[in-house]
């Protein structure tokens, strides 16, 4: 979980510092791969 949280903020600071038209593609791809991440853990 603590894994987890850390992607979640570096993604953040990584859209925060990019902050380009394709954010909400981005965005929408880094919490699928998240989901996808959390499902495979036991």
């Amino acid at each position: 979980m603590i894994v987890t949280m850390n992607l979640i903020f570096s993604f953040d600071s990584i859209l925060s510092a990019l902050a380009i038209t394709d954010v909400f593609f981005v965005l929408a791809a880094a919490i699928f791969v998240l989901v996808v991440v959390d499902l495979l853990q036991p």
